[in-house]
């Protein structure tokens, strides 16, 4: 995507991305960088695919990294409320933003309307409860992608 974005461009291009600020330590086994982090290992001066950054127009990333607010605790391991999908492992909240925390995101950044992509299985089982949460606080059309999603400005 940064690839085809800067070789159709021609000009320089400004990628925002927003995403959860990562664990900051070792969860269950594992660490999860914050984006930004994720996006500097990939893009960074010695991330991965360095050379994107300028490989057919100048790439530029701003990628405030958004505070997770659902903390994890072993007990218990499902989490039900108002705001969340039933049968929710908590787990799944260490790694992803909860659908009640995506709708006020979006209406605080004023945004227009959302196609959320990485869908799961989960969310495709219970994706009423997902769309009846985001849509407490955000008022605009949300939209679930699925394969060959085409998406035109």
């Amino acid at each position: 995507m940064f690839k085809a974005r800067a070789v159709s461009s021609g000009a320089s291009v400004v990628f925002k991305v927003w995403g959860p600020a990562g664990t900051g330590e070792r969860h269950e086994g594992a660490y999860f960088p914050s984006t930004s982090q994720f996006l500097d290992l990939l893009f960074g001066t010695k991330g991965a695919f360095a050379y994107l950054r300028d490989f057919a127009a100048p790439i530029s990333l701003q990628v405030p990294d958004i505070p997770a607010q659902a903390q994890v605790n072993p007990v218990p391991q499902v989490i039900f409320n108002e705001d969340d999908p039933p049968g929710s492992r908590a787990i799944l909240y260490t790694l992803h933003t909860p659908p009640h925390t995506i709708g006020e995101l979006a209406r605080d950044a004023g945004v227009h309307s959302l196609l959320l992509s990485h869908i799961s299985p989960a969310v495709e089982e219970n994706q009423d409860a997902v769309l009846d949460s985001i849509k407490r606080s955000y008022q605009g059309p949300v939209s679930l992608a699925a394969d060959r999603t085409r998406v035109l400005p």
